[in-house]
């Protein structure tokens, strides 16, 4: 919040938004970078075949930095 002044004088002024406001600081920080994972069985990931038995890095700051599912994924709003 020290960062983005503007977004915690909205946050003070609308306590509303906490519940939107916790989960916007979760995908901004991002405190789980990354996570392995095995496939249990084949499958295809937009268009990528898996095989049963492959790791698989899950990159959550990429995925939480997706403009594909937010709106203009670098700012941070506390109302997202």
């Amino acid at each position: 919040m020290i960062e983005h002044p503007d977004q915690r004088e909205r946050l003070r002024g609308n306590r509303s938004l906490i519940t939107l406001a916790t989960e916007e600081m979760i995908r901004w920080v991002t405190p789980v970078k990354a996570f392995m994972r095995t496939a249990t069985e084949d499958a295809t990931v937009r268009g990528v075949p898996i095989a049963a038995g492959e790791s698989l890095l899950l990159s959550y700051v990429s995925g939480n930095r997706d403009d594909e599912v937010f709106d203009e994924p670098f700012r941070f709003d506390v109302g997202r």
